[in-house]
C-alpha cells in the first residue's frame, strides 16, 4: 500500500513539473527571459557598467531571475526555480510607515440604525444627531439636514492610527488621550455636517452622512519615536493658535521590547515647532540618514526641504525645492531623489548627494506631465543607483509585468531613456511581484 501511496505522489509530481515545463516552452520556446531596448533616447555610453536585475513569479511556484547590463539586454541570463507549494510573498503591500490623525465624526459615509424604543449611544455624534432630527419626523419620512457641529462637541475628537515596518507597536488609551490633550481644536461656530436621517414603521430609525475630512495629517515612525502633524483641510478655517503644545511637528517616544515589540509612550512634546499662519502645508518623511527627519513644507506658496536632527530637534539644512507639492521619494542611501509637482502638473526631479551626509543638490530636471504620471506611483516597483557622476532610474510605470523603464541623469539632467520590452509578458496571465523590490540597479 505505501508504495503505491509514494509512486502515486512521484507520479504527481512529475506531472506538475512537467506542465510548468510545457507552459514555459509553449509560450516562451526556450527556457530563458529575453529583453529588448525600444524608443531609446540618449547616447547608450551613459549605460556603461550598470547592471539591471529582474526577479518575478508565475502563479507563486514559478520564480526567476533575470541578469543583465543595461547596454546588452539580449545577454540576458535567467535562473528558474519550481516549487510545488506557493512561496510566501516578500512584498509588501505597505513598505513605509505611516502615521494617521483622523477626525472621528460622522465621516467617509457613515451609517447607523437605532432600533425603535432604544437610546441614543451618548459616545456617537452621529447617533445624537440623528436621534435628535427623527424627532420631529413620521413613519416612512426621509429628511437631509445640515447639522451645526459645535451643538454637539466643542473640541474636534482625533484617533491615532499608525503602521510601522516589520514592528509590532503597542498604543493605549492614554496616548490616545495624551495626543487629544494636545490637538484640542475648537471646533468652528460654522462647521455643518449634512445628515440624511429615515424613520421606518416601527419608529426604526437610520441615518447616512456623505464624507466629510475635518483634518489633514503626515507622519513617520523611526526607530526611537513617532512624529506626526496636523493641517486644515478643505479650506475649513481650524483655530491652531490655542494648542496646549503650540503647532509643529509632535513627537510620541517609544520604548523597545523584545524582539519587534514597542510601547508608544503618552509623553507627547512638540519636537519642532512650526508657525500656523506661515506654513500652508506639511509633509513628514523618512530620512535615508538614520537619526533624521525630513519636513517638507509650503510657505507663500513654496516649498522647502529642512533636515531634522531627531536627536536635539534642530534643523541641520534647509533648502528650497521647485513646484508648489510634495509627490514622492526614493534613495539607495547615495542619493535622494524628490519628485515634486505644479499645479499645471509638471513633474519635478530632484536630487540630492547624501554621500558626505550633506544633501548638496545635484541635479533637476522637468518631466513631461505624461511621462511623470507614470514614475512615482507607489504600487508600481522603483528603484534607483547612483555612482556620484550618473543616477540611474528604473520603474514599471504602467507595465503590470517585467518591463520596465530606465533613465539615466548626470548633473545637467537626463541624458538616456529606454523601455525595457521582455518576452514573458507575452504570456496572457502577467507574472507577478513576488520580492520587496523586483527591480535591482548596479554600478560597476
Amino acid at each position: 500500500m505505501k508504495w503505491r501511496m509514494t509512486l502515486f505522489a512521484l507520479l504527481v509530481v512529475l506531472a506538475l513539473a512537467g506542465m510548468v515545463s510545457a507552459h514555459i516552452w509553449y509560450y516562451d520556446g526556450r527556457d530563458q527571459v529575453g529583453y529588448e531596448a525600444v524608443e531609446v533616447q540618449g547616447d547608450e555610453a551613459a549605460l556603461e557598467g550598470l547592471s539591471v536585475e529582474v526577479r518575478y513569479a508565475y502563479d507563486q511556484r514559478l520564480l526567476w531571475a533575470t541578469r543583465f547590463d543595461a547596454a546588452d539586454p539580449v545577454g540576458a541570463e535567467t535562473d528558474f526555480s519550481y516549487h510545488l507549494l506557493e512561496q510566501p510573498m516578500e512584498y509588501s503591500y505597505w513598505n513605509e510607515s505611516w502615521v494617521h490623525v483622523t477626525c472621528p465624526l460622522p465621516v467617509h459615509g457613515a451609517e447607523v440604525s437605532i432600533q425603535a424604543g432604544a437610546e441614543p449611544d451618548e459616545a456617537s455624534l452621529i447617533e445624537r444627531m440623528a436621534w435628535d432630527i427623527a424627532q420631529d419626523l413620521t413613519p416612512g419620512e426621509t429628511v437631509t439636514q445640515a447639522v451645526r457641529v459645535a451643538d454637539y462637541c466643542r473640541i474636534l475628537p482625533v484617533e491615532l492610527d499608525f503602521y510601522a515596518v516589520n514592528r509590532n507597536l503597542i498604543c493605549t488609551d492614554q496616548v490616545e488621550q495624551a495626543l487629544q490633550d494636545a490637538l484640542s481644536i475648537p471646533v468652528p461656530e460654522d462647521l455643518e455636517i449634512s445628515l440624511t436621517v429615515s424613520l421606518a414603521t416601527g419608529n426604526t430609525m437610520s441615518a447616512s452622512t456623505m464624507e466629510v475630512t475635518f483634518l489633514g495629517y503626515t507622519g513617520v515612525v523611526l526607530d526611537d519615536a513617532m512624529y506626526l502633524t496636523i493641517q486644515p483641510v478643505n479650506d475649513l478655517d481650524l483655530d491652531l493658535s490655542g494648542l496646549p503644545l503650540g503647532y509643529g511637528v509632535y513627537r510620541l517616544p517609544i520604548e523597545a521590547g523584545e524582539g519587534n515589540i514597542g510601547r508608544v509612550l503618552p509623553q507627547i512634546t512638540n519636537f519642532y515647532p512650526l508657525d500656523s499662519t506661515a506654513v500652508e502645508r506639511v509633509e513628514l518623511r523618512e530620512s535615508p540618514i538614520p537619526g533624521q527627519l525630513l519636513v517638507i513644507t509650503r510657505e507663500d506658496g513654496k516649498l522647502f526641504l529642512t533636515v531634522v536632527d531627531t536627536d536635539t530637534g534642530q534643523a541641520l539644512r534647509r533648502l528650497p525645492l521647485p513646484g508648489d507639492t510634495a509627490a514622492d521619494q526614493l534613495t539607495d542611501g547615495k542619493a535622494l531623489l524628490l519628485a515634486t509637482q505644479e499645479k499645471t502638473g509638471a513633474l519635478y526631479l530632484t536630487a540630492l548627494d547624501l554621500r558626505d551626509g550633506s544633501y548638496d543638490p545635484w541635479m533637476t530636471e522637468v518631466w513631461p506631465l505624461e511621462q511623470g504620471q507614470t514614475v512615482f506611483n507607489w504600487s508600481r516597483a522603483q528603484v534607483l543607483a547612483f555612482d556620484g557622476q550618473r543616477l540611474a532610474l528604473a520603474y514599471n510605470g504602467g507595465y503590470a509585468g517585467p518591463s520596465f523603464y530606465l533613465t539615466v541623469f548626470d548633473s545637467t539632467g537626463q541624458i538616456y531613456s529606454a523601455q525595457y520590452l521582455c518576452d514573458a509578458a507575452a504570456v496572457s496571465d502577467y507574472p507577478s511581484l513576488n520580492v520587496e523590490t523586483p527591480l535591482a540597479l548596479a554600478w560597476h
